[in-house]
């Protein structure tokens, strides 16, 4: 199975290259690449994505979870409102009882929705990148792509060096 890979510097390589800390891929312009469907990357990246989701579950509940599936927007981490260092969710419900501005400011950021749009997001790459096929000519661009988001696991036991970007 072959792919085409975009030029260093071509509109496609800066898109998929966008993240600073990743230099731009080396690759020459029509430079055919032997690669099969990388199920064990697939996998990987499912079940971290699935961890993740299980992690905001926790943190949320069941019936919170459930009404999200049904339509209802997830609830937001906000700043206590009774001008605390405290975080609680647009629920009404105390979330963290003391944090440092910082963290605090970090806590609400990374709360629990965006957790879950980002996991949905990712879900969407994954699913995109094994829909396409080897064949496809945007396969070698979501093949990066997904060696780019599995990086962000790389501390996991099960993360493979040959994935890195």
């Amino acid at each position: 199975m072959t792919g085409i890979i975009p030029r260093s510097g071509s509109p496609a390589s800066r898109h998929i290259c966008a993240a600073r800390w990743l230099s731009p891929p080396a690759y020459i312009a029509g430079e055919t690449v032997q690669f099969a469907m990388p199920q064990d990357l697939l996998m990987f990246m499912r079940a971290r994505l699935d961890e993740d989701f299980a992690a905001v579950r926790l943190v949320l509940g069941v019936s919170v979870v459930a009404a999200i599936r049904h339509g209802e927007s997830a609830p937001r981490w906000v700043p206590s409102p009774k001008s605390d260092t405290g975080v609680w969710d647009t629920n009404g419900v105390p979330r963290v009882k003391y944090a440092w501005p910082r963290e605090r400011a970090h806590i609400i950021r990374h709360d629990p929705a965006r957790v879950l749009a980002e996991v949905e997001a990712k879900r969407v790459l994954v699913d995109e990148f094994e829909r396409c096929g080897p064949n496809n000519p945007r396969h070698s661009v979501l093949h990066f792509t997904v060696r780019v988001l599995a990086a962000v696991y790389d501390g996991h036991p099960d993360y493979r060096e040959e994935w890195r970007p």
